[in-house]
This record gives structure tokens, sequence and C-alpha cells, in this order.
């Protein structure tokens, strides 16, 4: 028998709660174990019931449920958090992104995605909307540069292919016609230039 869900609802609106704990529980696996209107009295249940999911609204009456997301983290960290709200998250996604939640969902969701996120989180997983997803961007300071994306010569090129073959800097050497001092001199502007230290990182980044 598959173990139940146990959920808590925190949402200032009673027939929010009302009515989301009559949708998770369409699914026989969710159980809402307990609901509150504010952050103090969520966490209050949070510690009491030990919930497996914490589904949450971003604006209540005590305060942000940012900072709240923060305190839960902090003190439960088995416990998974879910964003369900009413408003416009996506001005604030990397702020939500970088507090610890394990998903958002907007009150608009069909009862079948509510569901599939719920089992998702618990499965160590998340799903994010098309729309979201299609805008996301990685973050990364202007001067790191992957390796794919620096410009290599042919020269540079071909000695990674030898490298890749696991040529010796002997062998390389006799295949350029060159003298070994001259590949090991090129290999190393060649680590630099990649940022790499040693050719088995090379070949671990090719």
């Amino acid at each position: 028998m598959t173990k139940q869900i146990h959920v808590v609802v925190i949402d200032n609106q009673p027939a929010v709660r009302a009515g989301i704990k009559i949708i998770l529980e369409e699914d026989t696996s969710i159980k809402v174990i307990g609901s509150a209107q504010t952050g103090k009295e969520g966490l209050e249940l949070i510690e009491q019931l030990n919930p497996s999911v914490v589904l949450l609204e971003l604006k209540l009456p005590d305060g942000p449920g940012l900072n709240l997301i923060r305190y839960i983290r902090e003190r439960f960290p088995l416990v998974s958090i879910i964003i369900y709200t009413g408003y416009n998250f996506e001005p604030f996604l990397n702020e939500i992104i970088d507090s610890g939640v394990s998903g958002v969902m907007n009150k608009s969701a069909s009862t079948k995605e509510i569901h599939q996120l719920i089992r998702n989180v618990i499965n160590g997983y998340t799903m994010i909307p098309l729309t979201i997803f299609s805008r996301m961007k990685l973050h990364r300071s202007p001067e790191v540069r992957h390796y794919w994306e620096i410009d290599l010569t042919d020269s540079e090129k071909r000695m990674i292919s030898l490298i890749s073959q696991k040529y010796t800097n002997v062998k390389i050497a006799n295949k350029l016609n060159s003298s070994e001092s001259s590949v090991e001199n090129y290999l190393k502007k060649l680590y630099s230039k990649l940022g790499v230290t040693s050719n088995i990182h090379l070949i671990m980044e090719g």
C-alpha cells in the first residue's frame, strides 16, 4: 500500500483552504492533515503534525510567504514546500527558487497538475510550466565561459583530439614532428585557455 502524503495548507482565505482540501483528497494517496490562515499558525501545525508537504500562499496576513519559507526550511528541512498562489510569481521566481521551495503552482492549475506536482515533489522532482521554462536563464558572471564556448584554432582542436585518443606527449610530438618539450609548453597554454590542469581533466571536460 502506498504511504499517504500528508499536507498542511497555509492560506488566508477559508474558502481556498476548504476547496484545495477537496481537490487534493480526490487523490486517495494525499491527505490534508491541517490548515492555517497565518504563518504563525502554520508553523505550529507543522511542528505538531510533521507533514510531508506544505502548500503555501505567498501573501499572508502576518508577513511575506518568502520569509516563512526560509524559516520553515531552517526548522523543518525535510518538509517540502510548494507555493500555491493566485498572484503573479514570475517577477520573484529567482528569489523563490533561492528560498528553497520544491515547486510553484498558480491557483488556476488543474486538479491533475496539482496532484502531479505533489507526487513529483515527494519523488525529488518538480514541474515548471513551459511558459516560464522558455524564459528561464542560468545566470553567471560574463567572465565565466564553458570550454565549448571558447574559440579554438585548428591546431588546438587537433591537439585535443590526440589527447582524447590517449596519446602520450611523446607520441603527440612524433605525430606532429615536434619535440616533447614543445608539446609540453603548448599544452600548458592550452590548459590555461580552457581552465583545466591536466590531460585527464581535458578528456573529462571533452
